[in-house]
């Protein structure tokens, strides 16, 4: 009858058993068998648990990852939306600028032309009553003289024209510069808000015990999660 000696861990012959090994834990090598066999179906039972454990864990990853893909997938279209409209806001508002200072250059101009033509009539008629004055100074004729005077009597005075400093067009230009600085400043100072919240996204992760006999997990470091994500993501 074969024996097993617990003491030595083998398998031993009667004779052994009351010789070299006596003293020692010895039982049948069918007892034993019997108790490995349950201690064996105890660990299998124990890895079929822990691969359940996994794969719902895997499972779980996955879907977390796909939560995590489309949060970004529509976190960039509405920054994209978002950032769009400013820009057409800004260009709207470039267009409107434009417009309005090309509009009142225009009316500006108009009207500066409109007086340069008047002044412009005004001086070639005083040149020509200033000739017309001035041959008639060299009428030796008295009756000729009188007769021609009244028609080339001197008129009443023109109207003074009051030509202030002209205001060109700086102080729009200071005034976009200001919003212009003003709109960098704010996103100077909200850019690191946006920043930090994009660094701190992550996929929340349960803590992993390394072996199912100590209850010490351990967390994952950010680059070896990142790895689990990409091959997860991406797998080969």
């Amino acid at each position: 009858m074969k024996m097993f000696c617990r003491t030595d861990q083998q398998c031993i012959c009667y004779l052994c058993s009351v010789d070299e090994h006596k003293g020692h834990d010895i039982v049948s090598a069918a007892a034993e068998s019997t108790q490995r066999q349950s201690e064996l179906e105890g660990s299998r039972l124990n890895i079929q648990q822990r691969i359940q454990d996994r794969e719902k864990d895997l499972k779980l990853l996955h879907q977390e990852v796909d939560a995590f893909n489309l949060s970004a997938d529509k976190t960039v279209e509405d920054s994209e939306k978002i950032f769009t409209d400013l820009i057409h806001l800004m260009e709207n508002k470039h267009s409107d600028v434009k417009q309005q200072v090309r509009s009142q250059q225009k009316s500006e101009v108009s009207r500066v032309k409109d007086l340069q033509e008047k002044l412009e009539q005004e001086i070639s008629e005083l040149k020509r009553n200033g000739a017309k004055l001035k041959l008639l100074s060299h009428t030796e004729d008295p009756n000729q003289f009188l007769l021609n005077y009244p028609s080339l009597a001197p008129r009443g005075e023109s109207a003074d024209i009051i030509i202030s400093p002209l205001r060109y067009f700086e102080d729009v230009t200071a005034a976009v510069s200001e919003v212009g600085d003003k709109l960098q400043d704010v996103l100077g100072d909200n850019w690191t808000n946006i920043s930090l919240a994009v660094t701190v996204v992550y996929v929340l992760l349960l803590p992993l015990q390394s072996e199912p006999e100590t209850s010490a997990g351990f967390l994952l470091s950010p680059m070896a999660f990142f790895r689990i994500l990409l091959e997860i993501a991406y797998p080969t």
